[in-house]
């Protein structure tokens, strides 16, 4: 969140207090820092409660996606 200070969330702007997983947290994931988003509370329960909307939406990725 050093890096990116504001939410990452579209639109959002309100200071950054997370790290969305974009690719799951299975494994070497959960410490890889080129699939982390920083978002807000809000937006992070947002996507974590949506995860079709966030995977359409490019919030969210697949293990298997190619980036």
């Amino acid at each position: 969140m050093l890096e990116n200070p504001i939410c990452q969330f579209k639109g959002c702007g309100r200071e950054s207090t997370d790290n969305h997983h974009q690719k799951g947290k299975i494994g070497r994931l959960l410490i890889d820092k080129r699939w982390f988003l920083a978002v807000c509370r809000e937006h992070h329960d947002f996507l974590e409660a949506n995860p079709n909307w966030a995977k359409a939406n490019g919030y969210s990725l697949g293990r298997l996606t190619k980036i």
